[in-house]
């Protein structure tokens, strides 16, 4: 006898955290809440660490890289793949056409895209060229504030170092940040030779 009623009693525990877990019910008094505000969360960028734009202005359209690899094809008149184009949506008001690698194909909004609207924020390396094949020029960028400014106005920093040997017959120009910084890093001089596969 003893047994049964140990028995019911167990089933009834049973079927009453059941009903509990059915109604929503929990032992603690009050529902916990979330960390964060879900409208907060969103009003804050995504993070990158490290990060490479390559801007080409032509004359009838820009065309945005985000990796050196696609950036080299077109610089050797080789075929670009996939593209994402956007008539009047430059920063100077242009048809601005985003070259694609594989992982972005499969994106609702590219990298690149997502850096240059504000969607994505760098905090780590930034490096960056804006080329002019028009005038055979070409900027080279470490810091994205600088960047994103000059691909947007136009204008030039007021610190520049020119590099009077070039590259491929172009003209480099390396943004300074101030007037205290007399020449590119090592750093810089290393990505921007890596980028263009230059050996010495």
């Amino acid at each position: 006898m003893g047994v049964q009623i140990k028995m019911a009693n167990a089933y009834l525990v049973t079927i009453i955290c059941i009903v509990s877990l059915l109604s929503g019910c929990s032992s603690s008094s009050k529902q916990s809440k979330p960390l964060l505000n879900s409208k907060l969360v969103k009003s804050y960028p995504m993070i990158l660490k490290d990060q490479t734009i390559f801007i080409v202005f032509n004359k009838s359209q820009t065309l945005v890289f985000n990796e050196p690899k696609q950036y080299q094809r077109y610089l050797n008149d080789k075929p670009l793949s996939y593209r994402r184009t956007f008539i009047g949506g430059g920063p100077r008001g242009n048809t601005i056409v985003y070259v694609l690698n594989q992982s972005d194909r499969e994106k609702k909004k590219n990298t690149a895209k997502s850096i240059l609207e504000g969607d994505l924020k760098i905090i780590g390396k930034f490096y960056g060229e804006v080329y002019y094949p028009n005038k055979k020029q070409l900027y080279v960028f470490t810091r994205f504030a600088s960047f994103k400014k000059y691909i947007e106005t136009g204008k030039k920093n007021d610190y520049l170092f020119e590099n009077k040997t070039g590259v491929n017959q172009k003209t480099v120009f390396y943004v300074l940040e101030n007037a205290n910084q007399h020449q590119p890093s090592a750093q810089t001089i290393k990505t921007f030779k890596r980028v263009h596969r230059i050996n010495h």
